[in-house]
């Protein structure tokens, strides 16, 4: 770098050190040509001549005396002729205190200086700070009505996918409907997931409706739905697949006597009376198939568990049974 071009980068870098740093705004009016003009960051920061950047400098030490660190900074030179020079570049600093919700400055800047042998005097200082919504390479930040529209199309797009999501689900229990369940499983079975499949049916539902009504039979199911949850929640595929049929995949991590143990354990939680019911309990039935064993599609492994489900009622009910 020239010998004028480091002098004048030093001049600059002076003048940020006594604004923020140091805080000597008296000194700063004295490094002003007789003709100088400011362009601050506020919306009426603009100073037309030396008396009114004078008068904005010493206002401001009365409004606020802290003091900021520059914790990066950068600068260009470019010498217009042997009477002027342009330094431009910007830096990042915050303000030096104990506060955590300090104040922080992303800016940039350029000064048009006037030389005179080894003297500057400050001509023209712009100082602004970037638009951070506008994006790399946009020449103009967005509009009002371009910005809303993005709001719009951002809700539009969470309202969409939670549509979708919706229709996915059962609408009474919560759970993936029998359309959602089946893709799903079938998309873990194609991956080459060793997986367990139960089909768990509430034993003689037809008569708790018929003995406490149909809105206490909902309410059954989705008492039932909630213990499926809590009983196989986690990275399980669960759905409602039928009136009071319901299913549970998950990855085979066991063997079977543990698979039986779980199944076991979770139709004794069933057991537990339905609080919002009096005198309602209900049991559970349950048919277990293997994937690959008793099928690898959805399809296959819900006729081997409906299968072993059906001869577990015709013996006895509340429990389970392997698919053969």
């Amino acid at each position: 770098m020239k010998k004028i071009e480091e002098k004048a980068v030093a001049f600059a870098k002076s003048i940020w050190e006594d604004y923020l740093v140091n805080r000597d705004l008296l000194k700063l009016t004295k490094v002003f040509d007789d003709n100088a003009s400011y362009i601050g960051t506020g919306d009426g920061e603009i100073c037309y001549s030396l008396e009114q950047v004078r008068a904005a400098l010493l206002g401001e030490e009365e409004e606020w005396n802290g003091h900021f660190t520059i914790d990066d900074q950068w600068y260009e030179v470019r010498v217009m002729s042997n009477e002027f020079v342009v330094v431009f570049g910007g830096f990042d600093a915050h303000e030096a205190s104990d506060n955590p919700l300090v104040a922080a400055m992303h800016t940039r800047f350029s000064l048009t200086l006037r030389v005179s042998g080894d003297t500057f005097k400050v001509v023209h200082l712009h100082h602004s700070v970037p638009n951070f919504e506008q994006l790399e390479g946009e020449f103009f930040p967005k509009t009002i009505t371009e910005k809303r529209n993005e709001e719009f199309r951002h809700a539009l797009e969470q309202k969409t996918n939670e549509l979708r999501r919706m229709a996915q689900l059962d609408s009474l229990t919560g759970l993936l409907n029998r359309v959602s369940v089946e893709q799903e499983i079938n998309t873990s079975l194609e991956q080459g997931a060793e997986g367990v499949l139960l089909m768990i049916d509430i034993d003689d539902f037809k008569g708790i409706n018929d003995v406490f009504g149909h809105l206490a039979g909902d309410t059954v199911l989705k008492v039932l739905s909630d213990r499926i949850r809590d009983s196989f929640g986690g990275q399980s595929i669960m759905g409602r697949v039928g009136g009071d049929e319901f299913v549970v995949f998950a990855q085979k991590t066991a063997g079977r006597d543990s698979i039986g143990q779980t199944a076991q354990q979770f139709c004794e939680r069933v057991v537990k009376p339905v609080m919002d019911i009096p005198d309602c309990s209900i049991t559970v039935s349950i048919g277990i198939a293997l994937a690959p064993d008793n099928g690898s599609t959805y399809s296959a492994l819900v006729r081997s568990a409906d299968q072993a489900l059906y001869e577990r009622k015709k013996n006895s009910k509340n429990g389970y049974v392997f698919a053969g």
